[in-house]
């Protein structure tokens, strides 16, 4: 299960990078009449399946029907990961983020970040489920490949799949240029919260200086003075330079803005995904970052960062 549009590999200090292309991915998906954030949903009917869905109760609100979509996803993954004789429990667990030793633990391990996403969204009145985009993402979820190979090697492609399928269930109310809280309450899809307001992000928001924390170079920590609220460690440099600015593309490479990379980093059995900017000459580069080999083994391929 390889469609990486191109990858490359290097090893800085205990990582192992590769770099995705922002592929572009497209922005649509949402099929069907969308559930506003004050709305009940009592009976729904999932596209492309004559499956009628009895909707919890006749005055559900939408956090709770949210909440179960977030479980009905994680246990399609934890059941499929668990079915999956190739797939190590140290990889399902650090590397595919679906932790528990059996797949009850699993599904609560994996879906309480949604459903504690959701239930803010809902009360702040930010939040749409889509129940016609249901089906279609349980299935893609339950029916991935299992690949006989380490899953450090295929984990975006897998991620990318579960966001492809299910982007259109979940997502937010808030128009570009309007106020935000998180970037999951921008309409746009692979919109920031920048200036608390929702937007595109930029190739200049991945040139920002920023403060990192930890030692290791190439590894991410949240900084809500970047735009993506993303900083990364530049490592030991003669700029005295901490950290640049990114965007987390963990669900998908095509959060990274035009013209830029998602680069996948394996810092021992975790992995972190956010946006480059590609080049190949320092003039390309702004505010003191320098076009620097990311590969050692392909000193020709350069990304702003600090020498």
């Amino acid at each position: 299960m390889r469609i990486f549009c191109g990858a490359f590999s290097r090893t800085l200090g205990v990582l192992t990078v590769a770099v995705l292309p922002a592929c572009g991915s497209d922005d649509g998906g949402g099929g069907g009449g969308a559930i506003a954030s004050d709305a009940a949903v009592t009976d729904a009917r999932l596209a492309d399946a004559a499956v009628e869905v009895d909707a919890v109760a006749a005055d559900a609100g939408l956090a709770d029907l949210a909440a179960a979509y977030c479980r009905d996803l994680a246990r399609a993954k934890c059941e499929w990961a668990f079915g999956c004789a190739d797939l190590s429990p140290a990889d399902r667990i650090a590397v595919l983020a679906l932790p528990g030793d059996d797949v009850e633990a699993c599904v609560r391990g994996a879906s309480g970040v949604c459903v504690a996403d959701a239930a803010d969204r809902a009360e702040r009145g930010t939040l749409t489920l889509d129940p016609v985009e249901i089906d279609d993402c349980l299935q893609g979820a339950s029916r991935a490949p299992c690949v006989a190979a380490p899953a450090a090697d295929w984990v975006s492609d897998w991620r990318e799949n579960i966001y492809d399928r299910c982007r259109g269930v979940l997502g937010g109310t808030v128009e570009d240029d309007a106020a935000c809280v998180k970037p999951k309450d921008c309409v746009t899809a692979g919109a920031i919260c920048a200036d608390d307001a929702c937007r595109e992000p930029t190739v200049a928001d991945l040139q920002l200086e920023c403060e990192a924390t930890g030692r290791s170079e190439g590894l991410p920590n949240a900084d809500p003075a970047c735009p993506g609220r993303f900083c990364i460690n530049v490592g030991r440099n003669d700029a005295g330079k901490k950290g640049i600015c990114s965007v987390d593309c963990s669900e998908t490479r095509g959060a990274c803005p035009a013209g830029t990379q998602c680069l996948h980093i394996s810092s021992g059995s975790t992995q972190y995904f956010y946006c480059t900017v590609p080049c190949e000459r320092d003039a390309q580069c702004d505010n003191g970052f320098t076009c620097e080999p990311v590969d050692s083994g392909n000193p020709d391929v350069k990304h702003c960062w600090a020498k």
